[in-house]
């Protein structure tokens, strides 16, 4: 899978160097170094958000897994029963 993706990168790599041309623009190093940011940004937001989905999805799988036990004690925080 991980040599596909290479390829495939490769391919689009060369298709975009392949096809440009002059833009007669000019982009300060302010304005990209702030894309950069905003980039960074969302990544971090993004694996955020997934831990926290992912966390909240196994607390919620976990009260589950003690419900359907049906042993009669509530379950406290690190393995001690109470009564």
């Amino acid at each position: 899978m991980g040599r596909i993706m290479a390829w495939l990168a490769l391919l689009v790599l060369i298709a975009l160097l392949a096809g440009t041309q002059s833009a007669y623009a000019y982009i300060d190093p302010g304005s990209s170094s702030m894309l950069l940011q905003m980039i960074a940004g969302g990544v971090a937001a993004a694996v955020v958000l997934t831990r926290r989905f992912w966390s909240a999805t196994l607390r919620r799988l976990s009260r589950v897994g003690q419900r359907s036990r049906g042993t009669g004690r509530s379950v406290t925080r690190h393995g001690e029963s109470g009564k």
